[in-house]
């Protein structure tokens, strides 16, 4: 790898261990049982990258804290704290989706690959290194999406 160039001098680097993350998703179909909600990544789960299981949890959780405030500090009704799964699960479930269109948009590029080997390829003045730099350029292009979601 080239962190050398990154930084601007050559530097001794040894990996001791490289860890994947599981790229997949879940949403749990109940999100309040009585006093007890869930919200953030206890609600769901996404892959990591694009910020989406975090930006779903703040937004869990500012649905939720209004709601609360208005039971106990106005007492309203129950049925304004079982409207929180309504309206979140739909929402996680979306942006899950999306993050996984994503997810195999981003595989593409061979960055979520297990084996990394394509990073000291894609630098070599080969076939292999060029078949590399045109998947790479392919998968980034798919990523327009990703980078520009409002979601």
């Amino acid at each position: 790898m080239q962190v050398g160039k990154a930084i601007g001098e050559e530097v001794p680097i040894k990996i001791h261990y490289i860890w994947s993350w599981p790229h997949d998703q879940s949403v749990t179909d109940t999100w309040r049982v009585g006093r007890a909600f869930l919200a953030g990544d206890a609600a769901h789960h996404f892959p990591p990258h694009g910020g989406f299981g975090l930006n779903s949890g703040v937004q869990d959780v500012h649905n939720l804290a209004w709601k609360l405030v208005a039971k106990l500090r106005w007492n309203a009704g129950d049925q304004l704290l079982d409207s929180y799964e309504d309206e979140r699960l739909p929402v996680a479930e979306f942006n899950g989706d999306q993050c996984m269109r994503n997810t195999r948009d981003l595989a593409k590029t061979g960055f979520l690959a297990e084996d990394k080997t394509f990073l000291t390829v894609i630098e070599t003045d080969t076939e292999e290194g060029d078949r590399a730099r045109k998947a790479f350029a392919e998968g980034v292009e798919s990523q327009r999406e990703h980078l520009a979601s409002d979601g």
